[in-house]
């Protein structure tokens, strides 16, 4: 697209725009964050998981002669589980929260493992219900980790880090896929799902850390604080003036005198409302409208 949305967004934000990242930065970025190494074996973990099952079970159904349409079925049918939901899916991304969207991909995940693993070879019903909720859970952890690695790194890192992303997902899967073949073919369908359920079950482990881990840090800081402080908050500030400055509706609402005046007081407010400074709490009334006519 031209112009390009991602530069034009952090030009109006107020960022300054730096060259891509490498892949190798990306990951060590990633490697240095609790949450964005989270994020990204979300992926990865959830890709194996699908992969190594998903290949594996048309291999599983032909040993005992199950016809090629009822196998294609059965794949049509986890395909839809990957993709028809994924509007849903981020929904429930946003409102529910990246972690808990995760957690529920994972339980998705180890109870289509334990419906398929435990099928016939011919039950291509179970097989089906089994596979659709591989495809479910993969879609849960796809989108709500994608969506919690591009909130876990800098602005700077967010485009090369969905690339690395990419790629770790990838190789997972090749590897996933490879690995899939020698553990079925030296011992059972079966026991491919125990496999592939076991980093699964870790990663819904590490969640449960993950989420006291924050509730933790909620109960030290009040919101101001977790939020990330001033930081954040001249970030969004200068992110709103910068599209104000560009409204041709809102922009002559604003004289250009105290165009800096109000963004400093929006600032003051925002931070005394949710936690920070107490910019106000001591003034009389008469004080604080002195203080606004001179732009505070």
């Amino acid at each position: 697209l031209r112009p390009d949305p991602f530069l034009t967004a952090m030009s109006q934000s107020g960022l300054v725009t730096k060259p891509k990242s490498a892949t190798k930065a990306a990951l060590r970025h990633i490697r240095s964050n609790d949450r964005a190494m989270f994020a990204i074996l979300s992926i990865a973990i959830g890709h194996v998981a699908m992969v190594s099952i998903m290949v594996m079970t048309p291999v599983h159904m032909a040993h005992v002669d199950v016809t090629l349409t009822v196998i294609g079925l059965v794949i049509s049918v986890h395909v839809l589980g990957m993709y028809a939901f994924s509007p849903i899916v981020g929904t429930f991304s946003d409102r529910l929260g990246r972690v808990r969207v995760i957690q529920i991909g994972v339980i998705t995940l180890v109870l289509s493992a334990i419906i398929s693993g435990s099928a016939r070879a011919d039950d291509a019903i179970t097989l089906g219900i089994g596979l659709f909720l591989l495809g479910l859970g993969w879609s849960c952890t796809l989108i709500a980790g994608s969506a919690f690695l591009t909130e876990s790194v800098s602005p700077e890192m967010k485009t090369s880090s969905q690339g690395a992303s990419d790629l770790v997902m990838n190789l997972s899967g090749a590897g996933g896929g490879a690995l899939a073949g020698v553990i079925i073919g030296t011992l059972s369908y079966g026991w491919l799902c125990v496999f592939a359920a076991i980093p699964v079950s870790i990663l819904g482990l590490w969640s449960l850390k993950l989420v006291r881990r924050q509730f933790r840090m909620v109960e030290q800081t009040n919101l101001y604080e977790a939020m990330g402080g001033r930081a954040t908050f001249e970030q969004l500030i200068s992110h709103f003036y910068a599209l104000v400055a560009n409204d041709p509706i809102l922009r002559p609402m604003y004289p250009d005198e105290d165009f800096q005046g109000a963004a400093r007081r929006l600032l003051m407010f925002l931070e005394q409302y949710w936690g920070g400074p107490s910019y106000f709490a001591h003034q009389t009334v008469e004080a604080k409208e002195q203080g606004i006519r001179n732009g505070l």
